[in-house]
């Protein structure tokens, strides 16, 4: 190959690869963020049923980029724009022997969706609320040979912060009903999980840089 036609390759796929980058963060409007946790729950329930249950599991929200404000706590609904849970995964299990007990999760346009959000001096989410709970899909499940319901909730303030999961159940089989919170004030607790928060890039903008990478890799393999 010619010289000169080495050096147009060159430039072409330099400016591709720019190209694909800067398209790449202008389509990005929204901030992924996912947290995950992984806490005991409270000795009340172990008293109860006999069960150390143990608790794990992720969620996900989108942001508009431009409700991303460092330090600040955004309630929606709000000019800036929305923000949306798209997903979370769960697990129960016994940390002795170590079993898991129950596993689910789901994907996609989740509701409710939080009505406000937090972040912190980096501008990473921190907590969310949800003006309404999650219905664990599969509840009730049996623990420790007692029958649960399962609700799920994420709380940025009050005497606990973070996902806080609520079981119900016949403890006695004769309409004794008891309820168990993950996290709550009194004897209880507090017990306040700790959470990882971490900001995920989008898929399409993780595509668009890849293909600029490929081009500009395609190029220098021609040189």
């Amino acid at each position: 190959m010619v010289k000169s036609n080495v050096g147009k390759i060159r430039r072409w796929a330099a400016a591709a690869a720019m190209a694909l980058v800067v398209v790449g963060s202008g389509a990005a409007n929204a901030a992924v963020f996912t947290t995950n946790w992984d806490p005991l729950f409270n000795p009340l329930f172990f008293t109860d049923t006999g069960v150390n249950l143990g608790w794990k599991g992720t969620a996900s929200i989108d942001v508009d980029s431009g409700c991303v404000t460092p330090s600040t706590t955004v309630t929606f609904p709000t000019g800036c724009g929305a923000a949306s849970l798209i997903g979370y995964g769960f697990t129960l299990y016994n940390t002795l022997p170590g079993n898991v007990l129950y596993t689910g999760g789901a994907a996609g346009n989740l509701s409710p969706d939080p009505n406000a959000v937090r972040f912190d001096a980096f501008g990473v989410v921190d907590g969310f609320t949800l003006p309404g709970v999650i219905i664990l899909s599969g509840s009730p499940f049996v623990i420790g040979g007692i029958s649960f319901a399962a609700e799920l909730d994420f709380i940025i303030s009050g005497p606990y912060t973070g996902p806080r999961l609520k079981l119900t159940g016949d403890i006695c089989d004769d309409g004794c009903i008891e309820t168990y919170f993950s996290d709550t004030s009194g004897a209880e607790g507090p017990y306040k999980p700790i959470v990882r928060w971490t900001q995920v890039p989008e898929p399409a903008t993780l595509v668009l840089v890849g293909l600029a990478l490929f081009a500009a890799g395609a190029a220098r393999r021609r040189c």
